[in-house]
């Protein structure tokens, strides 16, 4: 099961995973309540749940903004995004790559 990890710098907040037709957010609340007192700036942006499991119709953001990334061409061919990959497919792929961290980051989980 492909799982995409969110980050903030070497802190884990928890990781996010498609389940059938859902999407699934698993909260490591050790690490957001960490973040939120090393980076409360940036985790004013956090929204996702903070223990437990959360699950979604779509994905969730952060994570969405990497959806976006995938319209880049440069970042499409070094990710190998095809256009039959769904939108978790694409965003497990970008994980795999090494980009600069806006608010968050994210990483294949494994």
């Amino acid at each position: 099961m492909n799982k995409v990890l969110l980050t903030i710098e070497d802190l884990d907040l928890g990781y996010l995973e498609k389940k059938g037709d859902k999407f699934v957010f698993f909260a490591n609340p050790a690490g957001i309540r960490q973040a939120r007192e090393q980076y409360p700036y940036d985790m004013k942006l956090f929204m996702l749940s903070e223990v437990g499991m959360t699950q979604f119709d779509d994905i969730p953001y952060p994570y969405s903004e990497y959806i976006n990334y995938c319209d880049r061409t440069d970042i499409a061919s070094k990710a190998k995004i095809s256009e039959e990959d769904s939108d978790f497919d694409k965003l497990y792929k970008v994980a795999g790559l090494e980009m600069e961290r806006v608010h968050f980051s994210i990483k294949r989980y494994q």
